[in-house]
């Protein structure tokens, strides 16, 4: 429904998308952004894991602004929108989240479920870095298996799965932060080599230096 991303991006499932850019860029938002405009376009379910995004009164703040179109609070929104937005989300959106158990094998065997009893076509994993991981080889090897996984995964359950990963820390360039790319992130060229659709998501900035409200998105 947005023309500069439709005239670039068709969004499938079974797929990949790997986002990244530096803290405080916009990445999650942006994925919030999109799976908000496929869910309310095409019905598709979401769950996330996204411990960041804890207590989740702050996360259904940010739906609640994306599915309304208005600011979360009494001044700009009506109660029986706020009550709205809480139905839509309860139905729509669902949380992943196993205060003992980070791992992969524990986020996707709830997400799995999900699939089967209320029918979620994406599942987002925001951020890759608090996930928990158990390397029983190289960091290159164990990331290229992980990402093994997570694409059979969005395969096998024909879901749309997003994973956001934060880069190395990123150099300056004349008081201006580098735009980093899949490459960038820690660990592996893998991330760049595996997924079927790779973003940065990056904030632009002003001659001194600091972000302004503004960002660019990187189709790599």
């Amino acid at each position: 429904g947005v023309k500069v991303i439709d005239d670039k991006i068709t969004w499938e499932t079974g797929r990949l998308a790997i986002v990244t850019g530096i803290p405080s860029s916009g990445k999650s938002e942006f994925v919030d952004y999109i799976v908000a405009k496929l869910n309310l376009i095409h019905g598709w379910k979401a769950a996330y894991f996204t411990p960041e995004n804890y207590p989740l009164k702050f996360h259904y703040a940010k739906l609640f602004e994306k599915i309304i179109g208005k600011k979360f609070n009494k001044d700009k929104s009506k109660e029986l929108e706020f009550d709205m937005a809480y139905d839509y989300v309860r139905e729509n959106y669902f949380y992943l989240l196993n205060e003992e158990d980070f791992t992969i094998k524990s986020i996707l065997d709830s997400a799995k479920i999900l699939v089967k009893t209320r029918g979620i076509k994406i599942l987002i994993i925001d951020p890759y870095n608090k996930l928990e991981h158990k390397y029983t080889d190289s960091e290159t090897q164990y990331i290229s298996r992980f990402l093994d996984q997570i694409i059979t995964f969005a395969k096998l359950n024909d879901i749309l799965l997003f994973l956001i990963a934060h880069p190395v820390k990123m150099q300056k360039t004349n008081g201006k932060f580098e735009i980093p790319t899949l490459y960038s992130i820690s660990g592996s060229a893998n991330f760049f080599n595996k997924t079927d659709y790779g973003l940065t998501v990056h904030r632009k900035s002003g001659d001194d230096g600091v972000m302004v409200n503004e960002i660019e998105v990187h189709i790599q």
